[in-house]
Parts: C-alpha cells; sequence; structure tokens
C-alpha cells in the first residue's frame, strides 16, 4: 500500500560573505582545471547519496503517471563546458554604489559553480571545512548558456578587457556581466522576461550599459530607501521579498553626455532566444533561499530480493 507525504525541499538556505575584493586581469566566469575536478567530485557523491536512499516517485495528480524522483533529484546529463562561476553581489547596490562609485567593491566572495544538466542546473559550494558540495538544484529546461554570452559581450566590446565577473543579484533577480576595460566599466543585466513589463525602456535585458548608466537606469526602477525601512520585521529578522519597484516614468539619463556615449551602439541582441531563462533565487538580509517546493511524494517498498 502506498503511503503519502508531503515533504518541504528547500535547496539552499545560505549565510553570505559579504566581504568585497580586489580583482586582476582574468575572465572570472571560467573554473580552473581544480575547480572542475571539484564540482564533478561533488556531482558524484551527491548521485550516490540519491541512488542510496528511499525511492519515491512525485504524484502531482491523480490521472498523471508518477515520476521517478531518483530521476527527479539526481544530476545527469551535465555539460562542464558550459559550467560558470558567479559572485554574490552585496545588497542595495544603488545606494553603495552612490557611495562608493565603485561597481567592484559590490561583488563579495561569496562563489557558486553553476552546471547545466539535464533540466536543471545544479549549485555548488567549495566551503571551508566542507569542500565542494551540491547546495541546490534549479529544476527547469531552459537555462542561460553563459558561456556563450559572455563571448558574445566581448565581441561588442571593442576595448582590452581586463576582467569579466558574473555578479548574482538576488534582491534583484538578476545576473549582472560585469566587464572592465582598460578604459570604461560595463554591465550587462541579464532577467526574468517577466520583469521586462514592468522596467520598460528603464532597462533592457542582454543590454551592455556604461556602469553608470546601468546604476542609473537602476535607481530609477528600485525604490531601495522604501525597501531599507520595511525590509525587517519587530525582530529584526529579514523578511522574504526583493526589491521594490518605483512607479513606472520614462527613463531620463541623470549623468554626463560623456558616460552616455559609452553604452552608444554596444548592445547584445536584446530578446534572443540566448538570453532566456527564469531566476528563481530570492532572498533578503543575509539570507538567500534558493527553490522551496513542496512535493507530494508516494513512498515505494522496492522488491524483497
Amino acid at each position: 500500500m502506498k503511503l503519502k507525504k508531503t515533504i518541504i525541499s528547500i535547496f539552499s538556505v545560505l549565510t553570505l560573505s559579504l566581504t568585497s575584493f580586489s580583482v586582476s586581469a582574468e575572465n572570472m566566469t571560467i573554473l580552473n582545471d581544480e575547480e572542475i575536478k571539484g564540482v564533478i567530485s561533488a556531482i558524484e557523491k551527491e548521485n550516490a547519496l540519491i541512488a542510496q536512499g528511499v525511492e519515491y516517485s512525485i504524484v502531482t495528480d491523480p490521472d498523471v503517471e508518477d515520476v521517478d524522483i531518483n530521476a527527479f533529484l539526481s544530476i545527469n546529463g551535465y555539460d562542464i563546458e558550459k559550467a560558470y562561476k558567479t559572485y554574490t553581489i552585496e545588497e542595495l547596490i544603488i545606494t553603495k554604489y552612490k557611495e562608493t562609485s565603485d561597481f567592484k567593491t559590490l561583488v563579495t566572495e561569496d562563489l557558486r559553480f553553476k552546471i547545466p544538466a539535464e533540466g536543471k542546473l545544479a549549485i555548488i559550494t567549495n566551503r571551508e571545512n566542507e569542500g565542494y558540495k551540491v547546495i541546490g538544484k534549479v529544476h527547469s529546461d531552459d537555462m542561460p548558456d553563459y558561456k556563450s554570452i559572455t563571448e558574445e559581450i566581448f565581441k561588442n566590446i571593442n576595448e582590452e578587457i581586463i576582467t569579466v565577473i558574473n555578479a548574482e543579484s538576488f534582491l534583484y533577480n538578476m545576473n549582472i556581466i560585469y566587464v572592465e576595460t582598460k578604459e570604461n566599466e560595463y554591465a550587462a543585466p541579464f532577467f526574468d522576461e517577466l520583469l521586462s513589463d514592468s522596467y520598460g525602456d528603464r532597462l533592457v535585458n542582454g543590454t551592455i550599459y556604461s556602469v553608470a548608466e546601468f546604476m542609473d537606469r537602476m535607481d530609477q526602477i528600485y525604490d531601495e530607501e522604501n525597501f531599507a525601512k520595511q525590509a525587517y520585521d519587530e525582530n529584526g529578522e529579514p523578511l522574504c521579498g526583493g526589491v521594490p519597484l518605483k512607479a513606472y516614468a520614462p527613463y531620463v539619463p541623470s549623468f554626463s553626455e560623456n558616460v552616455a556615449a559609452q553604452s552608444k551602439n554596444i548592445s547584445v541582441k536584446d530578446g534572443s532566444d540566448t538570453f532566456k531563462f527564469i531566476v528563481v533565487g530570492v532572498g533578503v538580509g543575509i539570507s538567500v533561499i534558493f527553490l522551496a517546493t513542496f512535493i507530494i511524494l508516494t513512498k515505494k517498498k522496492k522488491p524483497e530480493k
């Protein structure tokens, strides 16, 4: 007889390190040989643990055939060639950028390895006393190929590139490809296309902006001041949610013509299939919660040998 049970699968609740760091001339989105070995080892350990567990199948509808939970949770068909690294970005980046005018200081040391696989994205960390460990799985058949995205950005910036970083912002539900050149700094945002209607002309998915213009556009979209007042409850605990949007108004540049010229004619293919993806990370305070999913499971007894 099948036994139905409900579990809450919280893929990751992480404490972020908010220590900023300096960078040198390098592509910080690429895994080195040691990191590749580490993430492969973490995936193999994760799959072994799943294989040793009790067999489950997901029941989402009485009329729908059960799905093998082992296959659902296992990381199969992963593509190490498309693996990339992301660094968590500070909270309230607009306010802090106004104080420092230095985008790199907004990037923290909190590093994650993202490995595209069949139907999911594996998220791996390498922390002291833990080593390489799978901390989350985002389930989707439409994942971004940030290797190709970064290469296309390079083609669109005709300057000597010093540094490139994939910065991940949970409060704003977006990835930001930061590029530092000898002459300028650029930021290309990538976000859930559902946000595009709210952003309007204020921010266009996959477009390369000068950092100054990008932060100016962010300032005209997000209400950090109001969020800072409401982000914590009466006990000082962080509330879930992102920074609220300001009422829509057409974007009006508030910086010099020289800064505007840096972004002119430097644009990735806006709205192309390359840049369609789902952002599921939402966080507040120093906690990040990657997908919380309620799943009804049916426990299956293994046949007796």
